[in-house]
């Protein structure tokens, strides 16, 4: 297997705050945040992209860790639309 690079953005500092993320050989880029930040990611020219996209949180029933993951061709868009979701 090839070597390749991570390469993490910390937008404001904080690795628990917005972030992106460039692997050297891939073309895409990863941006994530936690759900009070959302305005952020939904203000980066990335989110109006194609793209896959998770969201975290916890199942509301059983309390356990809970996982959605889905495509879109506006990430920024389908989100929008999940906000009314628990996580």
């Amino acid at each position: 297997m090839p070597s390749a690079t991570i390469k993490i953005f910390l937008v404001y500092g904080d690795p628990k705050r917005l972030r992106t993320a460039e692997l050297s050989n891939w073309t895409g880029k990863a941006v994530a945040g936690p759900r009070s930040e959302f305005e952020g990611v939904f203000s980066r020219e990335e989110s109006g992209g194609a793209g896959v996209y998770f969201l975290t949180g916890s199942d509301p029933e059983s309390g356990k860790p809970a996982l959605y993951i889905g495509e879109a061709e506006s990430i920024r868009d389908r989100i929008k639309a999940h906000l009314e979701k628990d996580f």
